[in-house]
């Protein structure tokens, strides 16, 4: 799973997805997609594992610059 994070809006979106037959990711790709006609950007609700992406992302030093 690839996904995009916009800091100034606190938000993230998924940009790309593959399934696979077995269990983390190993066996055949039986499906693969990514997002068409632009991102859906939501903003995480508050202790979830998309609000910790955010803001280890935003906070990263890349980020910051």
């Amino acid at each position: 799973m690839l996904l995009a994070v916009d800091c100034q809006a606190g938000a993230v979106t998924y940009q790309q997805w593959t399934l696979h037959a077995d269990a983390l990711g190993t066996g055949a790709t039986v499906w693969a997609d990514g997002m068409q006609g632009g991102p859906a950007f939501f903003r995480p609700d508050a202790g979830t594992g998309y609000e910790r992406v955010v803001a280890t992302v935003c906070n990263s030093p890349i980020a910051l610059h």
